[in-house]
Protein backbone atom coordinates (compact mmCIF):
# COMPACT_ATOMS: atom_id res chain seq x y z
CA UNK A 1 0.00 0.00 0.00
CA UNK A 2 3.18 2.38 0.68
CA UNK A 3 4.02 2.23 -3.24
CA UNK A 4 0.32 2.60 -4.11
CA UNK A 5 0.29 5.47 -1.90
CA UNK A 6 3.72 6.62 -3.24
CA UNK A 7 2.21 6.32 -7.26
CA UNK A 8 -1.14 8.43 -5.87
CA UNK A 9 0.88 11.39 -4.68
CA UNK A 10 3.45 11.52 -7.34
CA UNK A 11 0.43 11.92 -9.90
CA UNK A 12 -0.60 14.64 -7.90
CA UNK A 13 -3.81 13.73 -6.34
CA UNK A 14 -5.39 15.19 -3.54
CA UNK A 15 -8.23 12.87 -2.51
CA UNK A 16 -7.65 10.66 -0.12
CA UNK A 17 -9.18 7.63 -1.47
CA UNK A 18 -6.24 5.75 -3.78
CA UNK A 19 -7.29 4.82 -6.70
CA UNK A 20 -7.82 1.02 -7.92
CA UNK A 21 -4.67 1.41 -10.65
CA UNK A 22 -2.60 2.40 -8.76
CA UNK A 23 -3.06 -0.69 -6.58
CA UNK A 24 -2.46 -2.18 -9.58
CA UNK A 25 0.43 -0.75 -10.28
CA UNK A 26 2.13 -1.16 -6.92
CA UNK A 27 1.30 -4.69 -7.27
CA UNK A 28 3.18 -5.09 -10.37
CA UNK A 29 5.91 -3.49 -9.47
CA UNK A 30 6.16 -5.11 -6.11
CA UNK A 31 6.12 -8.35 -8.36
CA UNK A 32 8.73 -7.36 -10.62
CA UNK A 33 10.60 -6.58 -7.31
CA UNK A 34 10.42 -10.34 -5.93
CA UNK A 35 10.86 -11.95 -9.21
CA UNK A 36 14.02 -9.65 -10.08
CA UNK A 37 15.42 -10.54 -5.96
CA UNK A 38 15.08 -14.58 -6.55
CA UNK A 39 16.85 -14.31 -9.87
CA UNK A 40 19.47 -12.48 -8.39
CA UNK A 41 19.64 -14.97 -5.94
CA UNK A 42 19.46 -18.06 -8.08
CA UNK A 43 22.54 -16.75 -10.41
CA UNK A 44 24.77 -15.44 -7.38
CA UNK A 45 24.26 -19.28 -5.81
CA UNK A 46 22.29 -18.18 -2.72
CA UNK A 47 19.95 -20.73 -3.56
CA UNK A 48 18.62 -23.43 -6.16
CA UNK A 49 20.38 -26.04 -7.28
CA UNK A 50 23.47 -24.37 -8.07
CA UNK A 51 24.10 -23.23 -4.64
CA UNK A 52 23.14 -26.86 -3.63
CA UNK A 53 25.32 -28.72 -5.97
CA UNK A 54 28.66 -26.01 -4.19
CA UNK A 55 27.93 -27.07 -1.02
CA UNK A 56 27.77 -30.69 -1.87
CA UNK A 57 31.29 -30.16 -3.70
CA UNK A 58 33.09 -27.83 -1.25
CA UNK A 59 32.80 -30.91 1.00
CA UNK A 60 35.42 -32.99 -1.02
CA UNK A 61 39.13 -32.77 -0.81
CA UNK A 62 40.69 -34.03 -4.28
CA UNK A 63 39.52 -37.30 -5.25
CA UNK A 64 38.61 -38.35 -1.84
CA UNK A 65 35.78 -40.88 -1.67
CA UNK A 66 33.33 -39.75 1.43
CA UNK A 67 30.13 -42.28 2.66
CA UNK A 68 27.21 -41.11 2.14
CA UNK A 69 25.92 -40.99 5.94
CA UNK A 70 29.28 -38.47 6.27
CA UNK A 71 28.46 -36.59 3.74
CA UNK A 72 24.50 -35.96 4.84
CA UNK A 73 25.33 -35.33 8.24
CA UNK A 74 27.87 -32.84 6.94
CA UNK A 75 25.62 -31.04 4.92
CA UNK A 76 22.93 -30.48 7.10
CA UNK A 77 24.04 -27.22 9.02
CA UNK A 78 25.27 -26.51 5.82
CA UNK A 79 23.20 -23.39 3.75
CA UNK A 80 20.99 -23.83 1.67
CA UNK A 81 20.40 -26.95 3.15
CA UNK A 82 19.87 -25.52 6.90
CA UNK A 83 17.21 -23.35 6.17
CA UNK A 84 14.87 -26.20 4.51
CA UNK A 85 11.72 -27.07 6.59
CA UNK A 86 11.31 -30.36 5.73
CA UNK A 87 13.13 -33.28 6.26
CA UNK A 88 16.76 -31.82 5.27
CA UNK A 89 18.33 -35.70 4.68
CA UNK A 90 15.97 -36.13 2.16
CA UNK A 91 16.26 -33.17 0.45
CA UNK A 92 20.46 -33.90 0.24
CA UNK A 93 19.69 -37.37 -0.91
CA UNK A 94 17.65 -36.31 -3.77
CA UNK A 95 20.61 -33.41 -4.47
CA UNK A 96 22.82 -36.19 -4.52
CA UNK A 97 21.10 -38.33 -6.64
CA UNK A 98 20.52 -35.92 -9.34
CA UNK A 99 24.02 -35.31 -9.37
CA UNK A 100 24.94 -38.41 -10.09
CA UNK A 101 22.65 -38.51 -12.95
CA UNK A 102 24.61 -35.45 -14.02
CA UNK A 103 28.10 -37.08 -13.51
CA UNK A 104 28.92 -34.75 -10.96
CA UNK A 105 29.26 -37.15 -8.63
CA UNK A 106 30.35 -40.80 -8.72
CA UNK A 107 28.46 -43.26 -6.29
CA UNK A 108 30.22 -46.60 -5.48
CA UNK A 109 29.09 -48.80 -3.07
CA UNK A 110 31.27 -51.24 -1.32
CA UNK A 111 31.27 -53.74 1.43
CA UNK A 112 33.23 -52.79 4.56
CA UNK A 113 33.12 -54.89 7.88
CA UNK A 114 31.57 -53.62 11.47
CA UNK A 115 34.14 -53.23 14.14
CA UNK A 116 32.06 -54.55 16.47
CA UNK A 117 30.40 -58.19 14.72
CA UNK A 118 32.44 -57.96 12.13
CA UNK A 119 29.76 -58.57 9.79
CA UNK A 120 29.91 -57.39 6.44
CA UNK A 121 27.46 -54.22 5.47
CA UNK A 122 27.19 -52.01 2.30
CA UNK A 123 28.67 -48.57 2.53
CA UNK A 124 27.77 -45.83 -0.45
CA UNK A 125 30.66 -43.57 -1.13
CA UNK A 126 30.72 -40.51 -3.59
CA UNK A 127 33.94 -39.05 -5.27
CA UNK A 128 33.49 -36.03 -7.66
CA UNK A 129 32.83 -36.80 -11.22
CA UNK A 130 34.30 -35.97 -14.55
Amino acid sequence: MKIAAILHLTASNTETVIEDKYIGMAIAIFDDLLNAQLTLYKDKGIIGKKAEYEAVLRKFKGNEAIKERQLVTNLYQVAPFKKMQSDRAIAIRVVLAEMVKLGLLILKVVEEKTQKTNKSVSVTTYTVGQ
